[in-house]
């Protein structure tokens, strides 16, 4: 078998266990073990799209207080998230899809590019 085709071959694996990931986490945004993360995301993907920029409505981290802008939260995913619900409404299912496919890719590729210089 040629690289070529193991590099397709484990691309694609990569890509549908993430997707398998991002469907079984579903449509909802609940506080898991280990991803708490998703929650001020989402939160502040959906402040940004009502208008209140990088904000909290609450106390969300001991150093966000209420309706202060934060920096303590990466804005280009903030952001990736709010096109996203811009685009298809609240569904971070779609975002997620997006991301796993995105991820699934590029993740191995680099990995590829970096094993092939070593």
């Amino acid at each position: 078998m040629s690289k070529r085709i193991w590099l397709l071959a484990i691309l694609l694996m990569a890509v549908i266990a993430r997707v398998g990931a991002a469907i079984a986490l579903g449509n909802d945004v609940t506080d898991l073990p280990g991803i708490a993360d998703q929650l001020s995301y989402d939160t502040l993907a959906q402040r940004v799209l009502a208008g209140y920029g990088f904000s909290f409505a609450t106390f969300s981290w001991p150093y966000a207080a209420p309706n202060q802008p934060t920096s303590f939260w990466s804005f280009p995913y903030a952001l990736y998230l709010a096109s996203i619900y811009a685009t298809v409404g609240h569904q971070p299912i779609v975002a997620r899809i997006i991301q796993a496919i995105a991820v699934g890719v590029l993740h191995t590729w680099l990995a590829w590019r970096i094993a092939r210089r070593a």
